[in-house]
């Protein structure tokens, strides 16, 4: 019992100081797309699917659908964030949308992309990659910054999931 609590301890230590690098290493080339943002949201809920498993199993799913109503509420997401992802499948999109996907899941707010893309120009090292994007996602301090920033931006300020008042 002893060493399952002290296995227990030590994983809950290392693991969040370990995952953003470790994640970041087997990503650091990849693009920034529809798809690899949904995997991205997954492995952030505990579920490690390649690209090619998201797009094997969204191929079929439509922006809109009562299927991706239910995604999006899985992820933490808005529909309209949600909906853009599923629509744009393996084609390229705008950072400021990715890092949109990853600060409504990492806060539970809804934000615009327009300003996510006001605050990624406030602060251009912010995020820049992929990488960086799993990296946001790890560190609720950052993720909410930015969502912060965003909010102001939006006229509605954002607590970190499971903080505030």
């Amino acid at each position: 019992m002893k060493k399952f609590i002290l296995s227990a301890t030590l994983l809950s230590v290392a693991l969040p100081a370990a995952l953003p690098a470790a994640l970041a290493q087997s990503v650091q080339s990849q693009k920034v797309d529809g798809f690899s943002t949904i995997a991205a949201l997954a492995r952030l809920k505990g579920l490690v699917l390649s690209q090619a498993d998201i797009a094997r199993q969204f191929a079929n799913l439509k922006a809109g659908s009562t299927d991706t109503r239910a995604l999006a509420a899985l992820f933490g997401i808005s529909l309209d964030a949600f909906n853009q992802l599923v629509a744009a499948k393996g084609a390229p999109i705008p950072l400021a949308l990715a890092t949109r996907a990853v600060l409504e899941a990492a806060t539970g707010k809804t934000l615009t992309t327009e300003a996510v893309a006001q605050v990624l120009r406030n602060n251009p090292g912010a995020v820049t990659s992929y990488a960086d994007l799993l990296t946001l996602a790890t560190d609720p301090t950052k993720a909410s910054n930015l969502a912060n920033q965003a909010a102001v931006i939006a006229g509605t300020p954002v607590t970190p999931r499971g903080g505030g008042n």
